[in-house]
């Protein structure tokens, strides 16, 4: 019977966009209630390119499950040569995404879902590896037809 106040702060958003959140409200005696979407448009301005990130990381990609698109987001501190591949749940490759030098700054990708060939992936499991510098993480989406 009290009233709360609530705030998020989202610091994975890649960066300019519309985004739509929707929040979930359970109450003691387990009633649950959605609220949304409420929608936020981000415009950070196309003067100066923004703030250098202070680490190299590769984010959540979203959203997960997918089919066919998904977003990768990374960040890098420094310039440096950055490899993003994508492979198979057998570890075979399956399409380069990026393989070249880029500048510090945040980055969104998108994977259309084909592999190096053109061809649509089938259902399952993929691992989105990142190497840049020193930096290697490797992070799992899953695709869904």
């Amino acid at each position: 019977s009290n009233l709360a106040t609530y705030s998020f702060t989202d610091k994975e958003i890649p960066g300019n966009g519309t985004y739509h959140f929707w929040l979930q409200s359970t109450d003691l005696d387990g009633q649950i209630e959605h609220y949304g979407p409420l929608t936020v448009l981000v415009e950070t301005g196309t003067g100066g390119g923004g703030e250098i990130p202070q680490v190299t990381a590769l984010k959540s990609p979203y959203p997960n499950p997918f089919n066919p698109d998904l977003n990768i987001v990374y960040d890098l501190s420094e310039t440096t040569n950055v490899q993003i591949h994508i492979y198979n749940s057998k570890g075979q490759l399956v399409k380069t995404l990026v393989d070249r030098q880029e500048t510090a700054k945040s980055y969104r990708i998108l994977w259309d879902g084909k592999d190096d060939s053109g061809r649509q992936v089938s259902s399952g499991a993929y691992f989105i590896k990142m190497s840049a510098g020193s930096y290697t993480k490797t992070t799992k989406a899953i695709m869904l037809k």
